[in-house]
């Protein structure tokens, strides 16, 4: 099974966590990051962002191989008391670089009609 995930802030999560091969993170209260839980050792994730943040013309395709879920704190919110947020963990196994109207085509779920990430999609499953 493959996996889509919206990095639409460019978050670079292995600096923010300060450990290796951290791909994502994610809230464990929000309402559709239970489809998490579904994925499995083995798994294809694709993580999209953009390929800059500033312009937003292009956006990056990075398919990690998946390896596990830890949890631990989220440290976007220092100085705050927080929930545990999950942490997918996984390693690199290509990278593509795609124009906006080109990932709408490609990746429906995750952009509307005029290539901008969808706000509240955070994971999709993907044939």
């Amino acid at each position: 099974m493959n996996f889509i995930l919206n990095n639409c802030g460019n978050r670079v999560y292995s600096e923010h966590y300060n450990l290796e091969n951290v791909v994502y993170d994610f809230s464990r209260d929000a309402n559709n990051n239970h489809l998490f839980s579904s994925i499995r050792k083995g798994d294809e994730v694709v993580v999209l962002s953009y390929a800059d943040i500033n312009s937003r013309d292009s956006v990056v395709a990075v398919t990690y191989c998946f390896e596990r879920l830890e949890l631990t704190h989220d440290y976007y919110k220092a100085g705050r008391t927080s929930p545990p947020c999950g942490l997918v963990i996984g390693y690199e196994l290509m990278k593509y670089t795609f124009l906006k109207f080109q990932a709408v085509v490609m990746f429906p779920e995750m952009f509307d009609k005029n290539g901008n990430f969808k706000r509240g999609v955070n994971i999709k499953e993907h044939a």
